[in-house]
């Protein structure tokens, strides 16, 4: 899906404009995260590099620079950039050369409609089912006129009863019931909120032998609340910190030290907003010039007020996914988030945010904050960096872990406390979100220092040797019968795979709850209990979890292998 609106830059002043209203001409800023909203050429660009793959099918990040590379083919030159790609990495300006259908995407799009579709299922059903009753029909009038020339019947009337027997044989009325059929079957589908732009393809529907289903908002609610949290080396059940006089009950202390860091790391490395404005236009002036900054902090306070004696799960949301709006709305009770990030705000180099965004690749997050005092710990008025990501990923990347506030070194019983939380509550269904902080040595990252995140050969600060925090548990509930629809599918034959990007015991526990997995044991759980081959393994079992970095080889061996069991 395309952003509805792009940040431009028009009289020197950085704005917020829809799509409809971008214009060739306009300078289109860009940061990892933005899909390009128009073709562009880059006027500036800070290790910028775009995902093609919805143009060219490229899987790699393709690298945009100023200069024309290639003459002869503008997709391969580098300087440009193509509506409906996405940034994934650095920063840049760019152009707007064109808009709308005259953008590549938009010649894609319009050569598409050119190409002549096949017939589905049912077409071709139906056009054989006429093609045989035409042959019966006539086939049929001509048996019978040469019966009747035989007996002695004139030519006309012979002609009549030809034409009375094609005519009778012809179901007229088929296709009146064809479609009413299909549309008692759309109206059906439509009140289990299933919509079908074509009434034909819902035949094609019951050929179906084979479904991959998303699971966070398709299997689950996508409505995710934090659950529980591990730190200090003990596993907390948690709930929103809503009345103050229920501390005793919370199962943790917002005032121990290393809670505090966790609360730091959850609120500060989170792109999750708040967004208590009732609609976009309190954002303009009766010009249409978009407001200052400062005027639109207070006409925000304004609205917020409205909010105050509401609880925060009720809060609207102006951005960010389902983890990082669970997280704040667990974290605002406890202090404000917008004043926490007042207080202590992301660094900014040449106008732009030091921060390493989250990617499926890395599974991790990283945002570094400006040297301040962070509530009277040591080593302050130092830069302060946080990770947050997938557990396993933000612990190696980790030389010590803290404990009542106070870094000591990890070892292996801390390791092994970390792997038995983490598969604790994957294990359960829950999704875990490690997090870890680093003070930057001073003398070596001054408040001068030139922060680059994002470099071909890799940020100009360590992204390793940093302090393990602790684990943040949440939990997305599966959709109202869900399973029983999962059931229904497996009963009349249909597989039903599950895609996701949690960790692998994560995937397998909402498997097991939605019905997708029923085996006792998987094919990955034997494998690793009894130390043999995967292959083998499958021998016990119709289950098995495929990690991403596996599929590929494995496809290579055995293409039918995702199709023959359950995944």
């Amino acid at each position: 899906m395309i952003n509805q609106k792009a940040i431009v830059i028009r009289d020197g002043l950085e704005k917020q404009i829809d799509l409809q209203y971008l214009s060739p001409g306009d300078i289109v800023k860009l940061k990892p995260g933005l899909i390009v909203p128009a073709d562009l050429r880059i006027l500036e660009s800070l290790n910028l590099k775009v995902d093609n793959s919805l143009l060219t099918g490229e899987p790699e990040p393709q690298e945009r620079v100023l200069e024309c590379t290639n003459e002869k083919s503008a997709l391969e030159s580098k300087n440009l950039a193509f509506l409906g790609t996405t940034v994934v990495q650095g920063y840049g300006k760019g152009i707007v050369i064109s808009i709308g259908d005259n953008t590549l995407l938009g010649c894609i799009t319009r050569l598409t409609t050119l190409v002549s579709k096949s017939k589905s299922l049912f077409e071709l059903e139906i056009s054989r089912l006429v093609k045989v009753v035409l042959l019966i029909s006539i086939s049929t009038g001509i048996f019978f006129f040469s019966i009747s020339l035989m007996i002695g019947y004139t030519i006309t009337i012979d002609m009549q009863m030809t034409v009375g027997i094609v005519i009778g044989i012809i179901p007229e009325g088929l296709m009146i019931f064809l479609l009413s059929s299909l549309i008692i079957s759309w109206r059906k589908m439509k009140k289990q909120n299933i919509l079908v732009k074509d009434l034909k393809y819902i035949e094609s529907l019951g050929s179906i032998s084979c479904i991959c289903s998303d699971k966070t908002g398709t299997l689950t609610e996508n409505k995710m609340t934090v659950v529980g949290l591990w730190y200090d080396l003990q596993s907390r059940d948690v709930h929103n910190f809503e009345d103050q006089n229920l501390v005793e009950n919370l199962g943790y202390s917002p005032m121990d030290n290393t809670f505090k860091f966790l609360q730091y790391c959850g609120t500060l490395s989170n792109s999750a907003k708040w967004n208590f404005l009732p609609s976009n236009d309190c954002l303009y002036d009766n010009y249409g010039n978009y407001l200052p900054t400062q005027q639109v902090e207070k006409i925000t306070e304004r609205y917020k007020e409205n909010y105050i004696t509401t609880s925060p799960r009720e809060w609207p949301v102006l951005r960010g996914d389902a983890s990082e709006i669970a997280l704040i709305r667990f974290f605002q009770p406890i202090y404000d988030v917008d004043a926490l990030r007042g207080k202590y705000p992301i660094m900014l180099r040449y106008g732009i945010r030091v921060e390493i965004p989250f990617r499926s690749p890395d599974k991790f997050g990283v945002t570094l904050h400006e040297p301040v005092d962070f509530g009277g710990i040591e080593n302050i008025k130092k830069c302060l960096m946080f990770m947050k990501g997938a557990p396993e990923e933000v612990w190696k990347r980790c030389e010590f872990i803290l404990i009542d506030g106070i870094a000591e070194r990890i070892n292996e019983n801390y390791y092994e406390e970390f792997k038995n939380a983490n598969h604790l509550y994957a294990s359960s269904g829950k999704r875990v979100i490690g997090m870890a902080m680093m003070w930057l040595p001073e003398e070596d990252y001054d408040s001068e220092y030139a922060f680059l995140p994002i470099r071909n050969e890799g940020p100009n600060f360590p992204l390793t040797g940093l302090t393990f925090i602790g684990l943040c548990a949440l939990e997305d509930p599966p959709k109202h019968k869900v399973r029983e629809a999962v059931e229904k599918c497996q009963q009349a034959g249909i597989k039903v795979i599950m895609i996701t990007g949690d960790q692998p015991l994560t995937a397998t526990a909402i498997a097991r709850e939605v019905s997708i997995v029923t085996s006792k044991q998987t094919a990955n759980e034997i494998s690793e209990e009894k130390d043999i081959d995967l292959y083998l393994a499958l021998n016990n079992s119709d289950a098995i979890i495929i990690h991403g970095e596996e599929l590929s080889k494995i496809v290579e061996q055995d293409k039918n292998l995702p199709l023959r069991n359950n995944v």
